[in-house]
């Protein structure tokens, strides 16, 4: 618990220190962007890190870091000394709001951080591909970093927000194995606590946007609760399934994600996501205010790019949206440099991006029970304020018309139109709402039409497409879909007592998947305590992990380790994930999908079990030479894979090093050390 205090006592400090680049920008806002100054703050950071080290003026260390953080300080300390009775002002006003926001947020964290603590074993699911990602980053001097699944190549994946989160580990001197689950924890606490600041800004009261950014950081979908009102409530016990209630795709929500466990780029990126969207709805200001707001979007859709490139077509639209609605806006040449940097970034993997037509939509029910809580609060926003314009009948009866065709679509079309002929309410909670949630309506729309090609075939050709649209538009559809019916409280609340106490149970239903999951983990006896996750595999793997705990302390960056190749999300990969060496092959899988090179991918997989299966020293000294191997596991894995006669021809070329139980680690020291690290740029 050391290293989670040491997490959140340097956001702290980072938010103090960021708190001058967003105080003018959000003279509006009760909490100043207090909430986003500490994650735009280690994104600049993060940004500084990539940028010194990409021109080769400084690499990734301690000093790099001294570089950037001392000039940002004394430059934040410079703006308090010259603004401080502006700050006192401020600080005697909103002091209470502050505290009451400050102690929500530790309670998430805390949450958060006790529900991890019973599942904290990295392994399963594509934790070994996030783990090894982060680890590389942190051991790495140059970026891009090594690929440690691919040795002497550097990462063909988004690796922006691992990033942020080594940075973070790097500066509170946490070890991988806890900060791994220490962020897991934090960034679903930065997505409540940037959810209540837009929710300030649209001027709520704090317990109404602290039960909106609850909403959208621990919210669930009515899966859970249609099992328990069905007549058999099967399924009520499988978490897991809120997930997965479309055909061949992926229905994830951020408390899925904390319960999950991955630290993948949809869900570590989903922060900087949400931080854009409360720098989008401050009104724009004049001279430097205006040039820093313009500033801070195009970096944060730069971000969005390194990170995860899925939110950025979001990010755009909802630009477009806005300046659709929106009176005060900003201009609409205002992301114009984001938009020239976007293809001069964009990785590439080698394959050309097509769309292809859905042929299988959305059933229906699984759609309602995943939407239904936003969809029923534009439902009551729209009754209980009616529309002006008269077209709004025509839209209806316009968009039910394409119901036999495309079902889903067309309610999603007919909650728009609902949305749209609302449109007139330039209130800021009105117009932002009204853009949000006609963004959400249109991501949800294009998930029914159309789908990005990518290597999954049917059924589950368009299950990235609906994973990322969807992961997008929760944040929008919950955000647009509560401050409407916010707007019509005061209406609902001069209709009785019943009227609140329904308000009350439909909020609840909500809240039912987290209650339930969140029980399970808690309760399960076969789960973990502590934040560690690497101590839960040492219980189940005790040799390899010892191997692994021996090889850390001896290996260095770049250096190549061989090891058994095995299918994607399993043990094989091990060495690779939790040392700083990199495999010749980690996960075909992932590296056939990152690379889009099969051939190469198969020939290092048959090179990988030449050298453990021949019988020839010449064949395993040429294999070896050309990856520049420094180290060989031989553990039950590999005899499980490769046979008993396990390193038979390379024997007499290495030294064994290490031997534990079923574990030997081997050294081949024929060829002169090298490291792939020097000349990646």
């Amino acid at each position: 618990m050391f290293d989670a205090l040491c997490f959140y006592l340097f956001v702290l400090f980072l938010g103090i220190l960021g708190l001058p680049l967003l105080f003018d920008l959000s003279e509006k806002q009760a909490d100043r962007c207090l909430s986003g100054a500490p994650l735009l703050a280690i994104a600049i950071f993060a940004f500084l890190m990539t940028c010194i080290s990409r021109v080769g003026l400084q690499p990734w260390s301690c000093k790099s870091i001294t570089l950037v953080l001392v000039p940002g300080a004394f430059l934040s300390l410079a703006w308090y000394f010259k603004n401080y009775q502006k700050l006192w002002c401020w600080l005697r006003d909103s002091y209470k709001a502050l505290v009451s926001v400050e102690c929500a947020f530790v309670i998430v964290f805390c949450v958060a951080l006790l529900l991890i603590s019973k599942a904290s074993q990295i392994e399963g699911t594509e934790k070994f591909m996030d783990y090894a990602l982060l680890k590389s980053i942190s051991n790495a001097s140059r970026f891009p970093p090594l690929d440690p699944w691919f040795s002497q190549e550097p990462v063909k994946y988004y690796w922006f927000g691992h990033l942020m989160a080594a940075s973070l580990c790097k500066l509170t001197s946490s070890s991988l194995d806890t900060g791994y689950n220490i962020m897991i924890a934090m960034i679903l606490a930065f997505v409540f606590r940037l959810t209540m600041g837009i929710f300030f800004r649209f001027g709520l009261t704090w317990p109404k946007a602290l039960l909106g950014g609850a909403l959208v950081a621990l919210g669930g979908n009515l899966v859970p609760f249609y099992q328990m009102i069905s007549a058999n409530c099967s399924g009520v016990e499988d978490w897991w399934l809120a997930s997965r209630i479309i055909p061949g795709t992926i229905t994830e929500f951020p408390f899925f994600s904390l319960l999950v466990g991955d630290l993948h780029a949809h869900y570590i990126m989903l922060p900087i996501f949400i931080l854009y969207i409360m720098l989008l709805i401050q009104s724009p200001g004049r001279g430097t205010v205006f040039f820093l707001h313009v500033i801070f979007l195009n970096f944060l859709i730069i971000v969005q790019i390194l990170g995860n490139p899925w939110y950025v077509p979001v990010a755009l639209l909802l630009f477009l949206m806005v300046g659709l609605f929106v009176q005060k806006r900003l201009p609409w040449w205002s992301l114009t440099p984001a938009a020239i940097v976007l293809p001069l970034i964009m990785q590439n993997s080698g394959r050309s991006l097509s769309l292809s037509f859905v042929s299988l939509p959305s059933p229906v029910l699984p759609f309602l029970l995943f939407w239904g809580v936003p969809l029923i609060m534009i439902l009551f926003a729209f009754i209980f304020n009616r529309p002006e314009s008269k077209w709004c009948l025509y839209g209806l009866v316009s968009s039910f018309m394409l119901f036999f065709i495309l079902p889903v679509a067309s309610i999603c079309l007919a909650f728009l139109v609902l949305v749209c002929s609302q449109a007139r309410d330039k209130r800021a909670i009105g117009s932002f709402s009204t853009a949000f949630v006609a963004t959400g309506l249109l991501l949800l729309i294009v998930c029914e039409v159309v789908y990005l090609d990518d290597p999954y075939v049917f059924p589950y050709e368009r299950m990235n497409t609906v994973f990322k649209f969807w992961y997008a538009a929760w944040p929008l559809m919950l955000i647009g879909a509560y401050a409407r019916f916010m707007s019509v409280a005061k209406v609902i609340d001069s209709m009785g007592a019943l009227a609140r106490l329904l308000v009350v149970i439909f909020i609840g239903t909500a809240f039912c998947y987290p209650s339930i999951a969140g029980a399970m983990r808690l309760f399960d006896r076969g789960q973990t305590d502590g934040l560690n996750g690497l101590d839960p595999l040492a219980r189940r793997y005790p040799d390899d992990v010892s191997a692994i705990y021996w090889l850390r302390e001896r290996a260095k960056y770049g250096q190549v380790c061989v090891e058994a190749v095995g299918r994607s999300y399993s043990w094989s990969a091990r060495f690779s994930t939790f040392t700083p060496c990199s495999a010749i092959i980690g996960w075909p899988g992932h590296e056939t999908l990152w690379r889009n090179q099969a051939d190469l991918v198969a020939k290092r997989i048959l090179d990988v079990e030449t050298i453990y299966t021949t019988k020839d020293a010449a064949v395993a000294k040429e294999i070896l030479d050309r990856y520049q191997v420094s180290w060989l596991a031989a553990c039950r894995l590999e005899r499980a894979t490769y046979g008993k006669g396990l390193l038979s021809g390379a024997r007499s070329l290495l030294k064994k090093s290490y031997s534990k139980g079923s574990c030997s680690i081997y050294l081949y020291s024929q060829h002169k050390n090298y490291s792939r690290q020097a000349h990646i740029r």
